[in-house]
């Protein structure tokens, strides 16, 4: 029977806090994005500002803009506002 290497201890403890690690930052993130939605609902997100803005710039860009018909496709929590 073949022993391990010495060094894969530190190969599986490295991949196993990056798993770990992975995780825990996505269950803060989305724990980040409910408190967000809950606590910040009535403050104009920045998108609101483009949106101001484009009413009052106009013209330019108006290809690479989110356009308002797909607003809700990418911000769907709006639409409970309305």
């Amino acid at each position: 029977m073949l022993k391990p290497p010495k060094w894969l201890w530190l190969l599986d403890l490295t991949v196993g806090v990056v798993f770990v690690s992975g995780i825990a930052s996505f269950v803060v993130w989305r724990r980040s994005e409910d408190f967000r939605k809950s606590t910040f609902s009535r403050v104009p997100r920045i998108a609101d500002y483009f949106y101001r803005a484009e009413d009052i710039i106009g013209g330019q860009l108006r290809g690479t803009r989110l356009k308002r018909k797909d607003y809700h496709k990418w911000f769907p929590e709006e639409d409970d506002k309305q």
